[in-house]
């Protein structure tokens, strides 16, 4: 937080994974983007304008039977209780991201119901629910070339606490991804902890 730049890292961030497309519109239903950490034990969900995702943070942990479901279909029954409340409320969609160090899949005891595949590319595999709600798989190596991109940027380097959090996440990538972390170059000569993937997400507004 306190970056001054709204949501448009958070925007930046799902682009940089593929999980949204750079239209203008798009972009503009992020103004006042949301995201929570737990929250219906979910790792984090980002709340748009029109839509919702839910971000299952898998490093090191096994997928528990159904799991995925269960996150999803506490968000259907969210947006429906809404609409029998209020006839006019227009339904969001859901997208579900499976972040992991390499983008695996998950388990099938964890899918169950997203049973329709596609290739869209050789990075992403898309896999869907019957009525079309999409699971996502993405990978902490792309989040480490997001973190790249984010430190070459003006307002980044001219700003030491939002380049050494940048800076010092990226580190913790480094060292998950098997590579040798590098000194922070100094910048303004502060220092400032490292943050968690979760704590380092919720950051990515304000």
């Amino acid at each position: 937080g306190d970056h001054f730049r709204g949501s448009e890292f958070l925007y930046s961030f799902l682009r940089a994974i593929n999980a949204v497309d750079d239209s203008e519109e798009t972009i503009k239903k992020f103004a006042g983007a949301k995201v929570t950490r737990e929250k219906h034990k979910i790792d984090l969900l980002i709340e748009a304008e029109d839509h919702w995702y839910i971000i299952e943070n898998k490093i090191y942990a096994a997928d528990q039977s159904s799991q995925i479901n269960r996150y999803m279909h506490h968000i259907e029954t969210i947006e429906k209780t809404r609409k029998n409340n209020d006839n006019s409320y227009v339904l969001r969609k859901i997208s579900v991201i499976y972040l992991t160090l390499s983008g695996v899949r998950p388990s099938e005891k964890s899918l169950k119901e997203f049973k329709n595949e596609k290739k869209e590319n050789i990075a992403r595999l898309i896999i869907s629910t019957e009525d079309g709600i999409p699971l996502l798989l993405a990978s902490y190596k792309q989040v480490q070339s997001w973190c790249n991109q984010c430190l070459t940027q003006d307002y980044v380097t001219n700003s030491p606490a939002l380049y050494y959090s940048i800076a010092s996440y990226k580190q913790v990538l480094d060292r998950l991804l098997g590579k040798a972390a590098a000194g922070i170059p100094p910048l303004g000569g502060q220092c400032f902890p490292v943050m968690s993937h979760e704590d380092f997400f919720l950051s990515l507004t304000d």
